[in-house]
């Protein structure tokens, strides 16, 4: 990478130096994720351009770990049929185990990974985590989503014409 990284292990700082401004940047978001508890090998994805790391903190839906870990059984389900099926749904990778208390959301396509972000939030607020629920709560993000582009691209050619017709 061109990189330097320096890490003093007494104070637990790290520093990175560099010329490219765009793999430092990278380098830091990896870094983070290794400091979170990420497995490194998943965390040195982040420095593929358009791969990134979503995090839904479990501990906004609960402090309690063993409450936590319920939700965890509940989100990989029988035999791992819910998280089977919400990948396969979603098109992401979903990792349980790299950080305690956290889900990690993996994807290079950011709307497939915005959907599953929204989609794994509702279902968790829910507590019904089920195959049938996963496609009908991703079915429904998805058109939600497909809504706020298309209110946002409209919002944006109106205002062009306002600017064109002045």
């Amino acid at each position: 990478t061109g990189c330097k990284i320096d890490v003093d292990s007494t104070e637990g700082d790290v520093t990175i130096s560099g010329k490219d401004a765009i793999t430092l940047f990278a380098l830091r978001e990896v870094i983070k994720a290794i400091s979170r508890g990420f497995n490194p090998e998943i965390s040195k994805q982040l420095l593929k351009q358009d791969y990134v790391l979503e995090v839904i903190s479990l501990n906004d839906y609960s402090k309690e770990k063993s409450h936590q870990q319920r939700l965890k059984g509940r989100i990989i389900g029988k035999e791992g049929r819910n998280i089977k099926t919400f990948e396969e749904v979603t098109g992401v990778e979903v990792d349980l185990d790299s950080s305690p208390g956290d889900l990690l959301i993996t994807c290079f396509d950011p709307v497939r990974r915005e959907i599953a972000k929204l989609a794994m939030e509702r279902l968790i607020a829910d507590g019904r985590i089920q195959p049938a629920k996963i496609e009908e709560i991703v079915e429904k993000r998805r058109i939600e989503l497909d809504h706020r582009v298309d209110e946002i691209y409209n919002t944006m050619r109106n205002q062009d014409n306002k600017i064109l017709d002045e």
